[in-house]
């Protein structure tokens, strides 16, 4: 028989390690490019990052992608859409 808490168990260990990683990822940006993003902003699907900003916002990003993504792959988090 299907237990749904344990599923929901699940799905909350999933989204607590998703949030941590949204935390590390603003930080590093926020170290690297000095820029205080929102959590809220950072969307991780299939091991990719996604940046819903300003397009001014993106660029900055994407100008540092190489250095980012160097920081990123220290925690196994690689690629930035």
């Amino acid at each position: 028989m299907f237990n749904i808490s344990s599923y929901l168990d699940k799905c909350k260990t999933l989204l607590a390690g998703q949030e941590a990683s949204k935390e590390y990822i603003q930080s590093i940006i926020k170290e690297v490019c000095h820029i205080d993003i929102q959590k809220d902003v950072i969307s991780i699907k299939n091991g990719d990052i996604y940046i819903t900003a300003q397009p001014i916002i993106k660029n900055e990003i994407f100008l540092k992608k190489t250095l980012l993504l160097e920081k990123l792959k220290e925690k196994n988090i690689t690629q930035i859409y």
